[in-house]
C-alpha cells in the first residue's frame, strides 16, 4: 500500500493510501484537533468493490470511520458518468432585487 500525504497553505491534510496493485484508492484519512477536548480526531473513508462503470473503476462499496468506529456504509448498484447533464441545470436562479427596498 502506498500512501500519499497531501497539506495546503494552511496546515490541512489528507493522506490517501493507494493500492500497489491496481493503483487504485484504498482509504482517505484527515485529522484534526477537537476544539473542547484538545485531542486529534480522524475520519476515513475505505473504498472496495471496485468495478468498471462506462469506462471508470468506482468503489461500490464506501465506508465512512471517525476515530476508527465505524459510522455509516453505502452500498452502491450502478454508477453512471457523462449522462449528458443539460447546462441549464448550473444556471443560478434569477436575482429578484428590489431597488426601493430598505
Amino acid at each position: 500500500m502506498h500512501k500519499v500525504s497531501l497539506i495546503n497553505a494552511q496546515n490541512q491534510g489528507v493522506t490517501l493510501f493507494i493500492d500497489t496493485k491496481s493503483f487504485l484508492p484504498a482509504k482517505k484519512t484527515y485529522s484534526w484537533r477537537d476544539p473542547e477536548s484538545k485531542e486529534m480526531d480522524e475520519e476515513a473513508e475505505l473504498y472496495d468493490e471496485y468495478r468498471v462503470e462506462g469506462g471508470i473503476n468506482s468503489p461500490h462499496v464506501i465506508t465512512r470511520e471517525k476515530n476508527g468506529e465505524m459510522t455509516s456504509q453505502r452500498f452502491v448498484y450502478s454508477v453512471a458518468y457523462n449522462t449528458g447533464i443539460a447546462d441549464s441545470e448550473f444556471a443560478p436562479p434569477p436575482i429578484n432585487y428590489n431597488k426601493l427596498k430598505k
